[in-house]
């Protein structure tokens, strides 16, 4: 991330590292804003908070299905990594948090469905164990969704914020 922002807007660049190496690539269109747009970073750990915080870049964090304890954690993370760096005090942080309210059982028990499904496909994406084409996910079977009681929709209907 870094020696892609480091070099966004200057034209072609290419990386033979250790670790990573790509081709010759350009970022288009080229940035408006003086030193390029704002960056947000997704973080979850101490570590990647630094990473965010010490390049002046914005951190991005979700509680994914863990509830107001995976929230409090989250914000004290990114509180301590500011302090831990102060002169890096114009960095945000912002939070998805998901959320389904429903009028009665019905209702609630089909967005509890509704996010089991998308922490599914999630989990599945992040574990990079489906084939992606166009963006979109192979396709889970409803077998695979019921058998992941991790995000089963009995868990989803735990989720309060």
């Amino acid at each position: 991330m870094y020696l892609l922002w480091k070099n966004y807007g200057k034209g072609d660049y290419s990386h033979q590292g250790k670790y990573f190496q790509f081709p010759s690539s350009t970022s288009i269109p080229k940035p408006l804003q003086k030193n390029g747009p704002p960056i947000w970073i997704a973080a979850r750990d101490p570590n990647s908070h630094e990473f965010a915080v010490t390049n002046n870049w914005h951190v991005q964090v979700t509680p994914l299905w863990k509830g107001l304890d995976e929230i409090i954690r989250l914000k004290n993370i990114f509180d301590e990594t500011c302090k831990k760096f102060p002169k890096n005090t114009n960095c945000l942080s912002m939070m998805l948090n998901h959320c389904y309210i429903g009028n009665n059982e019905t209702e609630i028990e089909k967005g509890a469905i509704a996010v089991s499904k998308f922490y599914n496909n999630f989990g599945a994406w992040f574990k990079n164990s489906r084939k992606v084409v166009q963006g979109t996910l192979d396709p889970l079977t409803q077998e695979e969704i019921d058998n992941n009681e991790m995000y089963s929709p009995k868990e989803m209907r735990k989720i309060k914020t």
